[in-house]
């Protein structure tokens, strides 16, 4: 059984020195919040949206801005704290809203697929990334009470209970 693991260990070493997707095809992990994995396409995905697709409220887009990934890990908290009460989901046509803001930015079809393409986005991907962040806004507006646009108090309550809500969740960052 030890030659085994000795191979296998000698034959994943690589894998995990590099930083970017390996060539076998796998995506490195770089977090696992609870049971929800964040990889490192998740990361370059969310960098080159950041500004061109910004969550509406200033709190959490700051987060966003500051680091990428605990951008993510917030995101992915608020959704599973808000679980699927309707109270907190994303209607359809606000979605559908927020995508074509978002796809009005490129004067053409071709540009559009460009960018899509450049950064292995798909539709799809942006679409579910807009229903996490409204679900996001609306939880962090109705049971903190912070408005979209927050002052400084406010900015100060959301990074206590920030703080406070990451601490009830088993984070277990992967890699260097």
């Amino acid at each position: 059984m030890q030659p085994l693991t000795g191979w296998l260990l000698l034959f994943f070493l690589p894998v995990q020195a590099e930083p970017a997707t390996s060539i076998f095809g796998f995506d490195e992990i770089v977090v696992v919040v609870e049971e929800i994995i964040i990889t490192k396409s998740d990361m370059t995905i969310d960098q080159a949206l950041e500004q061109r697709l910004p969550i509406h409220s200033s709190v959490l887009q700051s987060v966003r801005e500051n680091s990428t990934l605990e951008g993510l890990i917030q995101l992915e908290a608020i959704k599973d704290l808000a679980g699927d009460s309707s109270l907190y989901q994303a209607k359809s046509e606000d979605v559908q809203q927020r995508y074509n803001q978002f796809r009005a930015q490129w004067t053409s079809e071709a540009e559009f697929q460009s960018f899509l393409q450049t950064n292995g986005i798909t539709t799809e991907r942006i679409q579910t990334k807009i229903q996490k962040q409204i679900v996001a806004e609306q939880y962090v507006s109705r049971n903190l009470g912070i408005p979209n646009q927050a002052s400084t108090l406010d900015e100060d309550k959301y990074y206590n209970w920030l703080l406070q809500t990451k601490e009830q969740y088993a984070i277990r960052y992967v890699g260097n």
